[in-house]
């Protein structure tokens, strides 16, 4: 939101890094999770990846707050 119209293409391509990385990791984890557990693994794996990334997003609310002008 906080992102000047000069930046815009910088911010789509790290985002679809992101995506990118995610689509072909994720699985991969997720599948490791479930070798070690069974099928429980699938879930516990998406809690914890879940987790993550929301105290991930939270740290960069927190910390990319907008200053009063």
């Amino acid at each position: 939101d906080y992102i000047d119209k000069s930046h815009v293409l910088e911010a789509t391509q790290g985002l679809s890094v992101a995506y990118g990385l995610g689509a072909v990791c994720g699985p991969i984890i997720i599948a490791g999770f479930m070798k070690i557990l069974g099928a429980i693994g699938f879930f516990i794996g998406m809690s914890v990846l879940f987790v993550i990334t929301a105290m991930y997003t939270l740290y960069r609310v927190i910390k990319s707050r907008k200053p009063l002008e």
